[in-house]
């Protein structure tokens, strides 16, 4: 499964994939606190698949428009979540 991050504006939709197709999704509004919720809001996701972030074969950010902060805070979250499926 493949994880996938979207956000437009204030709206942030987390996804899992299988190939093209949605498997589970949680969207939100933020709230300015988007390094809390993010990373909570994942662990809601992949818990009620019972799977763990190991188990994902990538992650895929799409920002259609964001502020820089938010830019940067899911970015690194994505960047996170494929450097640890290497190791």
């Amino acid at each position: 499964m493949n994880l996938e991050i979207k956000i437009e504006d204030q709206n942030i939709l987390l996804m899992l994939k299988k190939g093209d197709e949605i498997a589970d999704k949680i969207e939100w509004k933020d709230k300015n606190d988007l390094s809390l919720s993010l990373l909570k809001n994942l662990d809601k996701l992949l818990n009620r698949n019972k799977i763990n972030a190991m188990d994902l074969k990538k992650s895929d950010v799409d920002i259609v428009s964001a502020g820089f902060s938010t830019r940067g805070i899911t970015a690194t979250v994505s960047k996170t979540v494929n450097y640890c499926l290497t190791k």
